[in-house]
């Protein structure tokens, strides 16, 4: 496992354990602004950290502590990435305008 940096490990500290227990950027307090916490939590996820969220009004961000969890998180990325495919192919067959 790559070794944490100390903004790293403050932030996945702050994470709640459990999807239950998941709580949004704001409520977190975070000294850090909200670009720079995605691309820790990113950062965190490419370092082997399973870090779900939940989107909406009433997501929030969590530590995954099981499977069912996991599985979750994962299904959101899949999504995601299966419909940029989906926007990539239909960029690659679409006609050029004229200028």
């Amino acid at each position: 496992m790559n070794e944490l940096t100390n903004q790293e490990q403050l932030v996945y500290d702050l994470l709640p354990r459990g999807i239950e227990s998941s709580r949004t950027y704001n409520q977190l307090n975070l000294n850090i602004d909200k670009r720079a916490f995605f691309q820790v939590v990113n950062s965190l996820r490419l370092k082997g950290k399973v870090i779900g969220a939940i989107r909406g009004k009433t997501g929030g961000y969590y530590v995954a502590t099981t499977e069912t969890e996991r599985n979750m998180a994962l299904r959101q990325f899949e999504a995601q990435m299966l419909n940029e495919m989906k926007i990539i192919s239909a960029i690659r067959k679409a006609d050029l305008e004229e200028a």
